[in-house]
């Protein structure tokens, strides 16, 4: 390797290993980190992502559960019940979402420094010509408008992709005969 990670990097990840919570740092911290763990020799660069990625990660949780001076209520253990089932699931995984206002975003995950999740939403643009374009646009905090709930299914991209003639996935303007009846291109449908 060319350019390896330092000693002291891998010192350093190693401490930070030991007391970061490392389940949600994400896909490729957590390659480079089952590499280092398991001896190989990473770059230089990937070992700094690692090391943004743990130093962003939540601290372990502790081992033993505080005393409880006084228990719950009824009211209170039926309460709780209550906050616990009517909040909506958060988004976890990749793919395409629908608010119930009608925006459509697309999440994905960050494939450079944290590997989290974030959003972008699909945006019709005007053209100086008078036409329009679509485009995926970041919005900050977007992911948080979403709950698992609106997770697209592959005839909800057909319907928005017949109505305006643009795939939802990918925001091409559909052209081919087959994709324009379909709603979404084949590429596309198979990621859904």
């Amino acid at each position: 390797m060319a350019d390896p990670a330092s000693e002291a990097q891998i010192r350093f990840i190693n401490k930070l290993i030991s007391e970061k919570d490392t389940s949600k740092i994400g896909t490729f911290p957590t390659r480079t980190m089952n590499e280092i763990q398991a001896g190989s020799e990473v770059s230089k660069s990937r070992a700094s992502s690692l090391i943004t990625a743990l130093k962003n990660a939540l601290p372990k949780a502790q081992t033993s559960a505080p005393e409880i001076q006084t228990p719950a209520t009824p009211a209170q253990t039926s309460a709780s019940q209550v906050r616990t089932q009517n909040k909506p699931a958060p988004v976890t995984e990749d793919g395409m979402y629908q608010t119930p206002a009608g925006e459509i975003y697309k999440v994905q995950v960050a494939k450079q420094g944290s590997g989290r999740l974030y959003a972008k939403k699909l945006t019709e643009f005007a053209l100086e010509d008078g036409g329009t374009e679509w485009a995926f646009e970041f919005v900050k905090g977007g992911i948080y408008r979403l709950t698992a709930d609106m997770k697209m299914s592959l005839e909800q991209a057909q319907e928005f992709g017949k109505l305006y003639g643009v795939c939802c996935r990918c925001a091409a303007d559909l052209t081919d005969e087959k994709s324009i009846n379909a709603g979404i291109g084949p590429i596309c449908a198979g990621k859904m």
